[in-house]
């Protein structure tokens, strides 16, 4: 991906070709891509992107049937969205 220097588009290419895998039931190279989106675009991706990576992450490890390692996919998704919370609750404070 560093190649077309743009990691999140990368990232985002990565994630619907992840979710056309899925479709085709192919769980553990649907698991591989989300997991190379996020390592690939980590730099780039806003809160919004690494919440949704992850929450994809937790979802196929569920399918997989890896319940610690869904559980710290959903644990980092739960983390990003507290952070976005106290940010929201800051910025309205500051208005």
């Amino acid at each position: 991906m560093t190649e077309a220097k743009d990691q999140a588009l990368g990232a985002h290419i990565l994630q619907c070709m992840a979710h056309q895998l899925s479709d085709l039931g192919h769980m553990e190279e649907t698991l591989e891509l989300v997991v190379l989106a996020q390592y690939g675009a980590r730099w780039q991706m806003t809160s919004a992107t690494v919440s949704m990576l992850a929450a994809l992450e937790s979802q196929f490890q569920t399918i997989l049937r890896h319940p610690a390692e869904s559980d710290t996919a959903a644990s980092r998704v739960q983390d990003l969205r507290t952070d976005q919370c106290r940010r929201s609750a800051r910025v309205h404070h500051v208005l």
